[in-house]
């Protein structure tokens, strides 16, 4: 629309997860996770930032990346004994770490569109803090399926990573509800669905 394509010529479909293959878990244990690839547009510097406040609670990073070797450096020059890099994950193995976690955080500083990790934490019965920034507060039901912050503010971003660390009743209520969510919105028949009613509209 910015670009000058009028908005009645644009149809917004999202992606779609298939919730079937995912089994969750509502109860979780006390760390908070990021999972994804390490670079600078993820926003982890920010994440950092608020774990240097946080050292009561435990972030786990899942995920390799070029920025990996930087954030490690972070890690240790500023004592954050509170962070684990877990390496890549993938299939069972990440599923298990997103199924224990209490949360999963989502902090981009660039226009994500559709992250798949909100989809899947989702999937898996998992709340999503997520910076308000591209496509990504379209899918976090404010208070719902999660929470959203400032992007660029990791004061704000402490705040709500406290909040819900400290309400695992909260945490597990909003999982429940994240599920209910891609099971009803974001799931293979909705998708397709959305893309036969275009088509036929188009034809």
């Amino acid at each position: 629309i910015k670009s000058g394509i009028p908005s009645e010529k644009i149809e917004h479909i999202p992606i779609f997860i298939d919730p079937d293959k995912y089994y969750p878990l509502f109860d979780s244990h006390e760390y908070l996770l990021y999972f994804g690839r390490l670079t600078e547009e993820k926003g982890l510097t920010l994440l950092f930032e608020a774990m240097k406040e946080l050292k009561n609670y435990k972030l786990l990073i899942a995920g390799d990346g070029p920025q990996k070797q930087y954030l490690e450096n972070i890690k240790e020059l500023q004592n954050l004994d509170n962070i684990e890099f877990l390496g890549p994950k993938s299939g069972k193995e990440l599923s298990e770490v997103i199924r224990n976690a209490r949360l999963v955080v989502v902090p981009s500083v660039w226009f994500d569109n559709s992250p798949n990790v909100i989809f899947e934490s989702y999937a898996l019965g998992k709340p999503v803090i997520g910076a308000n920034i591209g496509g990504i507060p379209e899918y976090i039901n404010e208070n719902t399926t999660g929470l959203l912050y400032e992007y660029s503010n990791s004061a704000e971003l402490t705040e709500k990573i406290k909040y819900l660390m400290d309400q695992p009743a909260l945490c597990k209520e909003m999982g429940i509800q994240a599920r209910k969510l891609v099971e009803t919105s974001y799931n293979p028949e909705s998708h397709y669905k959305l893309v036969m009613k275009l088509l036929n509209s188009l034809i």
